[in-house]
Order: C-alpha cells, then sequence, then structure tokens
C-alpha cells in the first residue's frame, strides 16, 4: 500500500471518526432537548481483532455512549464467528462489515430475514491485493495463482522467510 493511500485511509478513518463524535455529542431531539435515545439501555458489539476494526468500534461505542446507552466491553471475535454472534443475539451489533468481502457471512447467518446492515461508514470499500504496474507487466502477473510460483512469490518475500 502507498503513503498516499495510507493517508487517505487513515484520513476516512478520522473524518468517520469525527463524524460519530459530533452526531453522538450533538443528538439532540426536535424541540432541541439532548437526546435520551439509548438511557441506560446496555449494547453489546463484536470486533475483529484488527486494529482497524476494533478503533471503529470503540467510536461507536463511545458516540452510543454519549447519548446514553451502556456499552459492554467490545467482544473480540473471529468475523465469522461475529456474524453468527449478531445472528444469535449473543451480541446486539458489529460494526465492521465489509459489503463483498463478508457476504458470505452475512448470507449464511440467515441474511436480511435475521440481520439488518445499517449505515455506512466508509463507501465503496474494498480489499485487495495490489501490485505496481510495472512490476506486473515485467513479470506478467495478473492472478493470485501466480504466487504459487517460487520466482513470482520471492519477488514479495520482504523478509526472507519464503
Amino acid at each position: 500500500m502507498t503513503i498516499r493511500k495510507i493517508n487517505k485511509f487513515i484520513c476516512a478513518i478520522l473524518a468517520a471518526a469525527l463524524c460519530f463524535s459530533l452526531i453522538a455529542c450533538g443528538a439532540q431531539t426536535p424541540n432541541g432537548s439532548q437526546s435520551t435515545a439509548g438511557k441506560g439501555v446496555k449494547v453489546r458489539s463484536a470486533s475483529s481483532v484488527s486494529t482497524y476494526a476494533l478503533f471503529v468500534s470503540e467510536i461507536i461505542n463511545i458516540g452510543l455512549e454519549k447519548v446514553g446507552y451502556k456499552p459492554a466491553a467490545i467482544k473480540q471475535l473471529s468475523i465469522p464467528l461475529a456474524h453468527i454472534s449478531v445472528s444469535n443475539g449473543d451480541v446486539d451489533f458489529y460494526s465492521v462489515h465489509w459489503e463483498k468481502l463478508h457476504t458470505k457471512f452475512f448470507l449464511e447467518n440467515g441474511g436480511d430475514q435475521k440481520l439488518e446492515k445499517v449505515g455506512v461508514i466508509i463507501a465503496d470499500g474494498l480489499q485487495s491485493y495490489q501490485i505496481d504496474k510495472k512490476t506486473a507487466e515485467q513479470y506478467k502477473i495478473n492472478n493470485l495463482e501466480q504466487l504459487k510460483d517460487p520466482k513470482i512469490a520471492k519477488l514479495f518475500d520482504s523478509d526472507g522467510d519464503g
């Protein structure tokens, strides 16, 4: 990942965090009084073990707390287990569902009949492997299967462990 893409990603995270903070801290009812939407209601969330997912979950819990909810400690689970836990009611929400990447987990755990997707934190997010164009063209790399070739794999072995 290039420095530019990393900076863009960090900016997106910070923008999302700021939005959640502003919404949570300024949550008001139509008549201007402070919202008590979740007054005392306990909520349980799941996060995958990635730093990004935990960060987003913490931000959301802070926002929920600001409007009166009582967030429990975040359960760090594998991505499939997080979806299963929401579907079974063991946790109330999982905040880092990647639309394309996690579709299988969503569908296998009841889809729209048991789960509800609410809101978008980062639109059109994709997860992928990326390679610079010069290397791809030089070695005619166009799919992941080619990484099975030791000569190709060695190009990407940054620590020499194969």
